[in-house]
């Protein structure tokens, strides 16, 4: 497991720094021991952590859709979180983080400084079909 999730983030490192230079890095998942340990030991080189979770009870979620545009509008990333948790390494500026989860969509401002970082846990309705 942890050599899936190191070779995973090599790929994204290569591809999303060849994109965009505001956007160096992002890496999802977080399902289990091994990558939470994973995300716990590279949290400090990514500056926008997300979490996503159903109101209420707290659980989890994965497969939420996640934009991230520049304050211009221009689209930097457009990917699919592997687990609950989503961390980017973008430049210090202002960002609209999207998320998508079945029919909804929650959309946020965010200002990435030169230090620290921007965290968020973006919580939905409980999914229809756990009801």
């Amino acid at each position: 497991m942890q050599t899936r999730a190191l070779i995973l983030l090599g790929a994204m490192l290569a591809a999303s720094a060849a994109a965009d230079d505001r956007l160096s890095a992002y890496i999802s998942g977080g399902i289990g021991e091994d990558e939470r340990a994973q995300f716990e030991a590279s949290r400090e080189y990514f500056n926008l952590r997300l979490a996503f979770a159903v109101r209420g009870s707290g659980e989890y979620l994965s497969s939420v859709r996640v934009r991230i545009a520049d304050d211009k509008g221009a689209e930097l990333l457009e990917a699919d979180s592997d687990g609950p948790l989503f961390y980017a390494r973008l430049a210090p500026g202002a960002y609209l983080v999207s998320a998508s989860y079945g029919d909804q969509t929650q959309a946020r401002r965010v200002r990435v400084g030169e230090r620290g970082a921007a965290e968020m846990v973006l919580y939905w309705a409980e999914p229809p079909d756990s009801r």
